[in-house]
């Protein structure tokens, strides 16, 4: 079974109102996103995963992390319930990212690019405010390197 840590206990700078500093200075472009990573497992291969590897979400149905006829998309990766209680849907959203670590997300016009760290290892649920994304009918997310540099980019559904 894979071993879960709740960000807030791992990383302190995480619970705070503030975002925490980003590891790559300035942000790339447009408005600063708050967010942070309220899940996170270090063990989990994302060769396993049965979804791309970066997915937003948003609303419960949207954010499922299993199916009936697929079963689990994550396999082995366990969410402590806290982590969805945390998430009031109406004003937040979530980005799932397999494989990689949140650094950053900004708001530029209708796009939301989300900067990540690639990992050889990792499961991370990161909750973002939604505020102004959440009144864009059908905002595009733009998955992005440490270098700024484009991994892939999606709506609603993930890519990767």
């Amino acid at each position: 079974m894979a071993s879960v840590a709740v960000a807030g206990s791992l990383l302190p700078a995480c619970s705070s109102p503030t975002p925490a500093p980003f590891r790559s200075e300035p942000p790339p472009r447009g408005d600063v996103i708050a967010a942070r990573v309220i899940a996170e497992d270090r063990t989990f291969d994302p060769e396993t995963t049965r979804r791309p590897r970066f997915v937003p979400c948003q609303g419960l149905s949207g954010c499922a992390r299993s199916s009936p006829e697929s079963g689990a998309f994550y396999p082995g990766v366990i969410v402590p319930t806290p982590a969805d209680a945390s998430v009031d849907y109406s004003q937040e959203f979530v980005v799932y990212l397999a494989g990689a670590s949140f650094d950053q997300a900004t708001l530029d016009g209708t796009t939301v690019h989300v900067r990540v760290s690639r990992q050889a290892r990792d499961f991370q649920m990161v909750k973002l405010d939604g505020q102004q994304v959440l009144s864009i009918a059908t905002p595009s997310f733009s998955f992005e390197d440490e270098s700024g540099a484009v991994i892939c980019t999606s709506g609603w559904g993930g890519c990767g």
